[in-house]
């Protein structure tokens, strides 16, 4: 949301954002600054995603119905699935009929299953270019992993591949992040070695990509992580779990695909590219094209069309 509020904004479209996450208490102030700068506005885009992360949908639900505003849908989550099968009720109760954007055929499928108005709109990022940093050169295989430390990450199978590799001196594993379970792994592989680095600016990761050959994506449920596009910028090969929405956005031939939550699938992809690093770089070549074209010119009219329908049509 803070992309297409800043492309908006630049074309002279004025563009607030207004978070509901945080803290009990600063989701009421946020709630409470939402409703009151509402009046001002002609159009509500809300963003969220399943189970927690429906809240601001909730929110901005009820705020649209209370000010009678416009309202759009922008839902970015891979779990929908199995979360459409738990809430659907609470779902409809809320988005209606309204337009629910979407940036994969996965989650578009997923909510027309259930009957709901979906509409796909690829993700975009500004300033692409900002992101793409020369890569430094090593006489070793370096791999990042770069996510939070949950469930949903599987972050123990990106762990068993490291302590897979654990006695060749020419692949190192480094592990970025924080999360509910950091702790609990860093205990749980101790005696291994493994470099934990915690969490991390933004800005300082997206340098220290540059250091690495091999980007490492372990999630069982995924819809547009913004990670792989940060990696395909910065000419990495990556190597991802075949899950959600992610094989709906990018072919085989621009990621090496394993089997979500399999990890001697995993260390036989990593070995297919470890023994052969050469054979793979054209994959992290037509990545990087691919995810440069993540652009606001790429998306702009699908927005504009959508936003400009929907403040000029008739009330019901």
């Amino acid at each position: 949301m803070i992309e297409l509020a800043e492309s908006l904004r630049n074309d002279g479209i004025t563009a607030d954002i207004v978070s509901t996450h945080g803290s009990v208490k600063d989701r009421l102030k946020n709630v409470i600054k939402a409703y009151s700068e509402s009046v001002d506005y002609d159009l509500i885009i809300s963003a969220g995603c399943s189970y927690r992360g429906f809240f601001p949908i909730m929110i901005s639900s009820i705020i649209a119905k209370l000010r009678n505003k416009k309202i759009i849908y922008n839902f970015h989550d891979g779990q929908v699935s199995d979360f459409l099968k738990k809430y659907y009720g609470i779902v409809k109760l809320f988005i209606g009929n309204e337009d629910i954007i979407v940036a994969t055929d996965f989650l578009k499928k997923s909510f027309c299953n259930y009957g709901f108005k979906a509409v796909k709109i690829s993700n975009h990022f500004n300033n692409l270019e900002k992101y793409s940093i020369t890569k430094t050169t090593s006489d070793k295989i370096k791999i990042i992993w770069a996510r939070s430390f949950e469930k949903l990450y599987d972050p123990d199978s990106a762990l068993i591949a490291a302590i897979h590799y654990k006695n060749d001196p020419g692949i190192i594993f480094h592990f970025y992040g924080t999360g509910k379970y950091l702790d609990y792994f860093k205990e749980k592989y101790k005696n291994y070695n493994l470099m934990f680095f915690g969490f991390t600016n933004r800005e300082i990761l997206l340098k220290k990509y540059r250091e690495y050959d091999i980007f490492l994506n372990t999630t069982l449920y995924d819809n547009f992580p913004m990670s792989i596009v940060e990696a395909g910028l910065n000419n990495l090969i990556v190597v991802s779990s075949k899950s959600g929405g992610i094989p709906t956005i990018y072919s085989d031939n621009e990621i090496i695909y394993y089997e979500p939550g399999n990890a001697d699938d995993l260390i036989a992809k990593l070995d297919s590219v470890i023994n052969d690093p050469v054979s793979f770089r054209p994959y992290a070549e037509r990545l990087s094209k691919r995810v440069s074209d993540f652009s606001w010119e790429n998306v702009k009219a699908q927005w504009m069309q959508l936003i400009n329908h929907k403040i000029t049509e008739p009330a019901a």
